[in-house]
């Protein structure tokens, strides 16, 4: 997978260093922009407003 895709320091130490570095990763990516403009938080908020 490393070779195949270029990954930002993030994104390649969740690869590299398991479990810790993925949380890591996920929140900081919780107000990025998913690519319909919605955010992490906004999906979430959506799906438990279906509930």
């Amino acid at each position: 997978m490393l070779q195949e895709i270029p990954l930002q320091d993030g994104e390649r130490a969740a690869v590299e260093d398991g479990i810790e570095a993925m949380a890591k990763l996920v929140n900081s990516l919780r107000h990025t922009a998913t690519p319909d403009g919605r955010t992490p938080i906004a999906l979430a908020a959506l799906r438990g407003s279906a509930n």
